[in-house]
């Protein structure tokens, strides 16, 4: 679905282009060729039209050139893991942060909601400061550590899937403690206070606010 019949479906929310990743100091457009690795992943795995889930990483796509583009350019040889979130989504239910970028490649159209870690008064941030940003299929973009961000949100009822590149081991489980913002390796978050589930388990209700929702139809 176009940004056009997004933004026409969602009077409520000033949605952007990907342009706004550098303007609204986000992160940025990287001028790499996805091609081959996004026809890849569409045919070999393809996502479930269920609540959206993510793997942290799949070995078979650390041979594709643009990964090994992403860890010299972005990462500096250091090690990375290539992951894929996918599925179902309309929601932002919280917002996260790690320290390092994270790089993302869309397999299919979808939309990013963002703030910044310089929003977080303590362990909270207000929905209302939160920006949509819409990735066209096919577009690499590095999104800084300072940029808040969590489960993109689909623009087609399908659902959606996206590629996500990190340091090797974020987002892997950890001793946790209740309430603390740290919930796994190099992952600090909050949920939206209407998740009950994720409050009963030990996370911190720090979005506040309205709970964003953007339709697809």
């Amino acid at each position: 679905m176009s940004i056009e019949k997004i933004i026409e479906l969602n009077p409520n929310y000033k949605i952007y282009s990907s342009a706004a990743l550098e303007t609204e100091g986000f992160g940025r457009v990287l001028p790499y060729d996805a091609t081959d690795i996004v026809e890849y992943v569409n045919k070999n795995i393809p996502f479930k039209q269920e609540k959206a889930s993510y793997k942290l990483d799949y070995a078979e796509l650390h041979d594709f050139d643009v990964f090994k583009k992403v860890k010299h350019d972005i990462y500096g040889e250091l090690n990375i893991q290539c992951g894929i979130v996918s599925g179902l989504n309309e929601y932002l239910t919280g917002i996260e942060f790690h320290q390092g970028s994270e790089v993302n490649i869309a397999f299919t159209d979808c939309l990013l909601l963002l703030g910044k870690t310089s929003q977080l008064k303590g362990t909270t941030f207000d929905t209302t400061k939160a920006k949509v940003v819409y990735l066209k299929k096919g577009e690499v973009v590095e999104i800084y550590g300072s940029t808040l961000h969590y489960t993109p949100i689909q623009v087609d009822p399908e659902g959606f899937s996206l590629g996500v590149i990190l340091l090797e081991g974020t987002n892997s489980d950890i001793e946790y403690t209740r309430g603390e913002f740290l919930t796994k390796k190099n992952k600090w978050y909050i949920c939206h206070q209407s998740q009950t589930a994720k409050i009963e388990a030990g996370n911190i209700p720090g979005l506040l606010g309205e709970m964003i929702h953007i339709r697809n139809k």
